[in-house]
């Protein structure tokens, strides 16, 4: 098992050095920064949410509902598995400061921002099809940023959206 691990630190690390030597950019740094972590993103997301909530119809406000209790659920259990995996972003080991989810940010294993980006994907997708579109390539360019950026390794982004799909495919079979 020790050698599967090691031959998948060893495969990220080749991907990640190949990225940034092949591709490394400061323009599309810029443009990576912008998906990885977009300016006032909460601010206009909140106000979807708000929006929708009171002009939506019963059904669009009981998906708004299930998006943000999956979305929550995809993102905590990434966070429960980082607390016991413990592996350190490929920038390298932070000081370990502040709270318990302040210290969850320092670990990569898996990408929270894969995992909730991917099941609001696959949700999006089932209820409102032309959006869902959309939000599977944001998923898919957020899931790059990470890695172009070095906040994750491959690896990462992969599981964590494998994660996302998983939670965003439940609430489809569980009636969503």
């Amino acid at each position: 098992m020790k050698n599967f691990f090691r031959r998948v630190q060893q495969t990220d690390q080749k991907i990640l050095d190949r990225i940034w030597d092949k591709h490394h950019s400061p323009r599309l740094t810029v443009v990576m920064s912008f998906f990885s972590h977009p300016p006032y993103w909460r601010h206009l997301v909140f106000i979807i949410i708000l929006t929708s909530l009171i002009l939506g119809s019963f059904h669009t406000r009981l998906r708004i509902g299930l998006l943000l209790i999956a979305v929550t659920l995809s993102d905590q259990t990434c966070n429960l598995i980082k607390a016991f995996v413990k592996r350190i972003r490929p920038t390298g080991p932070y000081s370990t400061q502040g709270n318990f989810w302040k210290k969850l940010g320092h670990y990569s294993f898996p990408s929270s921002h894969s995992a909730n980006n991917f099941c609001t994907a696959v949700l999006t997708l089932h209820w409102w099809h032309p959006l869902g579109i959309f939000f599977y390539f944001l998923a898919v360019a957020v899931a790059f940023s990470r890695v172009y950026l070095r906040n994750h390794y491959p690896s990462d982004v992969v599981i964590g959206g494998l994660i996302g799909i998983i939670y965003g495919i439940l609430f489809i079979l569980g009636g969503a």
